[in-house]
């Protein structure tokens, strides 16, 4: 393929960063994807790897506006046919189990895209093969350390003493990006008070306990929630977690906690044991947690940025290192995959207006959306939080009840679900889409 546009550098070989190296090759753009990890072993394509640590995560959800972007680049199908789909998730009460409301990404009985919930190693093997397939550059083991500018191009110098110089260099290097320093350097991550621990559980031990509820469900206690979704296409293994209150800690004492398993599910065990508020359903999934597979996700966020793209127009970010957003509203992962399929159409205008207006017109767009997003985000993390009595619990209820009583079927939701990345209308001129 003969590659058009500027010489493009991706720092992250994550989900947005090779959902870019896609969306740029399908306008005949080249570009390289470095990544500080590993090259990740073909098995873990077959199962969830349950642990944050080694960087390929535990199972994610999918919501529609992420898979019409996966669907653009051509492997909605290979994601759908493995994970759960589900159109909907029930919130029910501790109390009693009664239903609060239901949840729902697109209107009851209107045809379109499920939300799906898959092994994130699943997806970014797919994202991968199909990176390679298209003859992408992919090297590994590449910390990005600093960048410098080098005349008209900015240089990225490697942990490795290596380096690479590029016209744009787009920075998916996750929450804790080294990108970011070029674009907002005073942006540091904040703890946002809670952290989510969980596992998986065989589905069959659960359901026999309260026959009357559907998965996915999240159940609201007193002290925190709890989520039960499915995460296989025959919804076989369940992906279970709380959502806690805790301190924040040291990045060494958050790593040495989240690699002792026993201690994680301890911690499940003894916030939702017998003599606890929970109903059964949610101690027998805390007891039956497969400690191999216990891992633990510290939520934190970054302050809203100003901006995306450098002053000089040279270094970009996008996904966690723009906006990292905490997972309450399963958004992460579309939200990347919105700016990569946005940010590679904007490159790939054709268009009297420069590259450097065209970026400023993206990032414009996508802090907005962005904004919306987070805005979301802190209402379904605030439901989850723990309240001080019994009263404040039934309130809390009836107001997350009514909310979505007064929303209607999809709950004012489709600015959110229905969001196309291929329709949008361009000031400079055209529409988004792959040519």
């Amino acid at each position: 393929m003969a590659s058009r546009g500027p010489k493009i550098v991706i720092i992250g070989g994550g989900l947005g960063g090779l959902a870019l190296a896609l969306s740029l090759h399908a306008h005949a753009i080249e570009s390289s994807v470095y990544d500080a990890r590993p090259e990740p072993p073909l098995e873990l394509s077959n199962k969830p790897a349950y642990s944050t640590l080694n960087g390929y995560g535990g199972a994610i959800s999918l919501p529609p506006n992420g898979l019409r972007v996966l669907d653009r680049l051509g492997v909605y199908g290979l994601i759908r046919d493995r994970a759960f789909s589900f159109n909907e998730i029930q919130l029910r009460s501790s109390r009693n189990l009664s239903l609060i409301g239901t949840g729902r990404t697109y209107k009851k009985g209107e045809s379109g895209y499920q939300s799906v919930r898959v092994a994130r190693s699943f997806v970014r093997r797919v994202l991968l093969d199909k990176a390679i397939e298209k003859g992408v550059k992919i090297s590994y083991q590449k910390k990005a350390v600093s960048l410098q500018t080098k005349g008209t191009r900015t240089q990225v110098n490697f942990d490795d003493g290596s380096s690479v110089e590029a016209d744009l260099v787009i920075g998916a290097d996750g929450m804790h990006s080294k990108v970011r320093d070029e674009v907002a350097s005073q942006a540091v991550p904040i703890f946002s008070g809670q952290t989510s621990i969980g596992g998986t559980v065989a589905t069959g031990k659960l359901t026999a306990l309260a026959p009357d509820i559907q998965l996915p469900c999240m159940i609201l206690g007193r002290a925190n929630a709890f989520a039960f979704i499915p995460h296989t296409h025959d919804g076989k293994e369940t992906t279970v977690f709380a959502t806690i209150e805790m301190s924040d800690r040291s990045r060494a004492e958050w790593e040495a906690w989240m690699q002792d398993k026993a201690t994680l599910k301890q911690e499940m065990v003894d916030r939702h044991g017998p003599n606890s508020e929970w109903p059964q359903i949610v101690t027998t999934a805390c007891l039956e947690l497969d400690v191999e597979r216990v891992s633990a996700w510290p939520c934190y966020k970054l302050p809203p940025l100003e901006r995306y793209v450098s002053s000089d127009g040279r270094v970009v970010v996008l996904g966690d290192a723009a906006h990292g957003i905490p997972p309450h509203a399963g958004q992460g992962a579309a939200m990347a995959f919105e700016d990569a399929a946005t940010l590679a159409d904007v490159i790939a205008a054709s268009s009297p207006v420069g590259l450097s207006e065209r970026l400023s017109q993206w990032q414009q767009l996508r802090i907005a959306r962005i904004k919306q997003v987070m805005e979301m985000t802190a209402k379904s993390g605030a439901a989850r939080r723990a309240t001080s009595s019994l009263l404040q619990q039934i309130i809390k209820e009836y107001v997350i009840w009514a909310y979505l009583w007064w929303n209607g079927a999809n709950h004012g939701v489709e600015w959110l679900y229905g969001y196309d990345t291929a329709t949008i209308e361009w000031n400079f001129g055209g529409k988004g889409g792959i040519s």
